[in-house]
């Protein structure tokens, strides 16, 4: 039966991080305290958090539950690496974005100083006529 020494140990055997584990004590988690202190370091055995797992109906077959947490947490990799492309992807859609304005910007202020100016009609000589 092998002995977990602290939290890191204690979440390593869960698969997840020192932090949850702690939150996992509150639901009655098999930790022992070294002492009375809520700060105290904590040990705790292996066979005890495996039947406490399945006792809790977390997991029918330890293995199980390994297998899928490990493939959850492939899942939110994967979700992870996902949201950064896409962060990449709208930053550059921004910049494509405004790049696309100035150049539009740019013909607008062209045709307006390219368009032929108005010519004042010139004045016919009528007199010549006659």
């Amino acid at each position: 039966m092998p002995v977990l020494n602290g939290w890191k140990e204690i979440a390593h055997c869960l698969h997840m991080s020192p932090r949850n584990a702690r939150r996992w004590e509150q639901l009655g988690l098999p930790v022992r305290r070294v002492s009375d202190s809520c700060r105290s370091p904590v040990v705790a055995f292996s066979e005890e958090i495996e039947d406490w797992l399945r006792a809790k109906g977390r997991v029918g077959n330890v293995d199980d539950y390994l297998n899928n947490l490990t493939n959850t947490q492939r899942k939110t990799k994967n979700i992870a690496n996902v949201a950064t492309e896409l962060k990449a992807a709208i930053s550059e859609y921004r910049r494509l974005l405004t790049s696309i304005r100035s150049q539009i910007a740019i013909s607008h202020e062209s045709q307006l100083t390219c368009q032929p100016k108005a010519v004042s009609p010139t004045p016919v000589d009528t007199k010549s006529w006659d």
